[in-house]
C-alpha cells in the first residue's frame, strides 16, 4: 500500500557557452513528469511546458527528490515528494547595479497529488507544487529584483480528467 522511491537525476551543462565545446546534455523530445514547478509535469501528456529538457538553459540539471505513494482504496491513491534541485553548471547573469552574480541553487520545491478512478478508465487527477527558489533562479527575474537573491518562489496546480483506452 505504501511505495517509496528515491530519484537522483542528472543532465550535464555547459559552463562556458563562449567557447567551441559545448559539454552540456541535449535532449530530443524528452519528457518528465517528476517536478510540477518548473517542468509542470505529474498532469500532463502534452501540455505547454517551461521546458520539455531535463535541463535549465546550457547549465545541466541535478536532482534528488524522495516521493512517497499511498494507495488509499482501490480507487484512491495518494502522494508526496520532496526534491532538491540545482544546475550542473553555475547560472551567470548580471544583477540590477552591473555586477556578476553566479548560483547553480535552484531551490527545494514539495509536491502533492491525489488520484481518483471514477471508472474502470476514467480518472480524476489533482496536483499542486510550491518551489521555495533558489538563488540561480534570481536570473529569470527582472528589475529591481534581479539583486543576486531570488524573491519569487513558485507555485503550480493542475487537475486532469483522463479516459485511457
Amino acid at each position: 500500500m505504501h511505495k517509496f522511491t528515491y530519484t537522483f537525476w542528472y543532465a550535464s551543462g555547459d559552463d562556458d557557452p563562449n567557447d567551441d565545446d559545448f559539454e552540456g546534455y541535449l535532449a530530443v523530445d524528452l519528457d518528465r513528469d517528476d517536478n510540477i514547478s518548473l517542468f509542470e509535469g505529474l498532469y500532463s501528456d502534452d501540455s505547454t511546458y517551461f521546458t520539455e529538457r531535463p535541463y535549465l538553459l546550457d547549465k545541466g540539471f541535478v536532482m534528488n527528490k524522495l516521493a512517497w505513494d499511498f494507495q488509499v482504496t482501490e480507487k484512491l491513491t495518494v502522494g508526496a515528494a520532496g526534491m532538491y534541485m540545482m544546475t550542473a553548471e553555475d547560472i551567470e547573469y548580471t544583477n540590477n547595479v552591473g555586477g556578476l552574480e553566479k548560483n547553480d541553487a535552484v531551490g527545494f520545491e514539495l509536491n502533492g497529488y491525489l488520484k481518483y478512478m471514477l471508472y474502470k478508465n476514467v480518472e480524476f487527477k489533482i496536483n499542486a507544487g510550491y518551489l521555495w527558489a533558489g538563488d540561480a533562479l534570481d536570473a529569470f527575474e527582472t528589475g529591481t529584483d534581479r539583486d543576486g537573491d531570488s524573491d519569487q518562489n513558485i507555485f503550480g496546480s493542475s487537475f486532469r480528467v483522463r479516459y485511457k483506452f
